[in-house]
């Protein structure tokens, strides 16, 4: 299962921001994700932000970019006019009022890719980090691979369900993942090796 990507878009122009959302999701459907339009709000983990540069307000901007924290995808900046500069960071792009839909596509395909490659850097450090794991951090984390129960891992392992959520967090602590659904992804591709002596 593809994980949910959430998606922000802040811009005074209603229409142009309808517009965007419209291509966006044609094109998460296409590719076969699920995705959330969420309002910029501190707390709220955003995967692809789509802001405008405020007019005069570089303040606001860098709200905007930092706001709230890491990003799966990155940022899309819209840029009124091609005299308009905004620096970017790798992870982030620039997109033209005037650009057409088949650019945005270009754009965020683009986006995914770089994610998608950084992605495959920071799994292979997380396989390093994995031997910093305890055995019975390496247990749940097989009974979750094996896509049992909280409640079925603790009796397997004789222990209470709040110890499993335990080792679980602090596993996915160590690993670097901040979403169940990236850990998931992770035990899903392989990427811890178990022991094949144990109770699962």
């Amino acid at each position: 299962m593809k994980p949910r990507i959430v998606i922000a878009i802040q811009d005074s122009n209603r229409y142009f921001a309808q517009g965007i959302q419209h291509i966006l999701q044609e094109y998460f459907l296409a590719k076969g994700y699920t995705w959330r339009f969420v309002p910029v709000t501190p707390g709220i983990a955003i995967d692809l932000m789509v802001c405008a540069k405020p007019f005069g307000g570089a303040a606001r901007l860098n709200a905007c970019r930092e706001n709230p924290g890491e990003r799966l995808i990155g940022t899309i900046f819209i840029r009124d006019t091609a005299a308009e500069n905004v620096r970017n960071r790798p992870q982030d792009a620039v997109l033209s009022r005037q650009a057409r839909p088949d650019a945005v596509l270009r754009l965020v395909e683009e986006m995914f890719e770089q994610a998608s490659q950084s992605s495959l850097i920071a799994n292979s450090k997380r396989a390093c980090r994995s031997l910093h794991l305890t055995p019975r951090e390496r247990e749940v984390l097989q009974g979750i691979s094996w896509e049992l129960t909280p409640e079925k891992i603790a009796s397997k392992l004789s222990l209470s369900v709040k110890t499993v959520s335990t080792h679980k967090l602090t596993a996915m602590r160590k690993l670097g993942f901040r979403r169940n659904s990236e850990l998931y992804d992770w035990l899903r591709n392989g990427g811890l090796e178990f022991n094949p002596r144990t109770l699962f």
